[in-house]
Parts: structure tokens; sequence; C-alpha cells
């Protein structure tokens, strides 16, 4: 059993995104609405907007992300 622990997200996991966003076998298990969003409103737009809550998931023992996880609001209603 792997353990992992969340943090915020980084500009720099873009980068990671990016890449793993061209692997059709990561397709399988992500659609990228996050990274696809951030890419059309700005990066760093995104990560500064209140409205939509972003966590980086990494492994605990290496740090190396391994995925991401969030929210938004929208309306007053949350949106996973």
């Amino acid at each position: 059993m792997k353990n992992i622990y969340l943090r915020s997200l980084k500009l720099f996991d873009f980068k990671k995104f990016k890449k793993y966003s061209r692997d059709s076998d990561v397709h399988k298990y992500t659609t990228f609405e996050i990274f696809q969003y951030a890419s059309k409103i700005g990066i760093e737009k995104y990560l500064r907007d209140n409205k939509n809550t972003t966590f980086a998931i990494c492994l605990f023992n290496t740090n190396k992300l391994i995925g991401d996880a969030g929210f938004n609001i929208s309306n007053g209603k949350i949106e996973i």
C-alpha cells in the first residue's frame, strides 16, 4: 500500500500534466478537464481563482505527483 498526501497545485505541475495528456494510456483514467480548463483561461489565473480548488496527489515517500483532485464552486454549489 502506498501512502499519499495532498498539496496545493503549483504552476510547475502543469508541465507534468501536459506530458501526461499526450499519453493515450493515461486517458483511460482521466479526462484532463482541469488541465484543459486552466490552459484555456491561463494557468496562473486558474491557480488564483478562488472558485477552483485543486490539489496535487503525491506519493509520500518520493513526493512524486501521481494525480489531482479538486472541486469548484459555481452558483453557490460545489461541483467535484
